[in-house]
């Protein structure tokens, strides 16, 4: 298996939204409800939209043998971040692929680009399916959300690392 990470490019938009879609839908079952899902990762997007929220954030690409296999970004400046902070907006793998160490490398991806940005914390909105995957990588719960999103309302988690 050869993985690397690579920065997105546009021509990513459509993988990237089909692994945060597939994700969703395949490993939080047991989570959310199928509405929840839904409101989450709706089937119709724009591909336009999707690839320039995107490129506004810092976005990379986990392909594995050359097929793309999952991403994860970092966003400065959020509104959800204290100064010094920086957001993981997004980490997603496709469900094939996971718990072949993908999802960590691309959180050591993120960590070491905020390392090099000066940033003191990383802070992530967990999903309850993700909640322990960032809790084994040293991330500490800060407090529980009830997410208002399409009509339904979503439990996440503000977490937070010290770098």
């Amino acid at each position: 298996m050869k993985l690397v990470i690579r920065p997105f490019t546009a021509a990513d938009a459509a993988v990237t939204r089909a692994i945060f879609y597939q994700s969703i839908h395949e490993l939080a079952t047991n989570d959310y409800s199928p509405a929840q899902l839904d409101a989450w990762a709706p089937v119709n997007y724009n591909v336009q939209q999707w690839a320039a929220q995107r490129s506004k954030a810092d976005t990379f690409v986990a392909t594995v043998d050359g097929i793309s296999a999952g991403f994860a970004d970092l966003i400065e400046g959020s509104g959800q971040t204290l100064l010094g902070e920086i957001l993981i907006d997004m980490l997603f793998v496709r469900p094939p692929y996971q718990g072949q160490g993908i999802a960590s490398a691309l959180l050591a991806q993120v960590q070491e680009e905020a390392r090099t940005r000066g940033a003191t914390a990383l802070v992530v909105q967990a999903s309850k399916t993700a909640r322990a995957f960032f809790e084994r990588h040293g991330f500490k719960v800060k407090q529980e959300n009830q997410v208002p999103l399409r009509g339904e309302v979503l439990t996440n988690f503000t977490m937070k690392k010290k770098l």
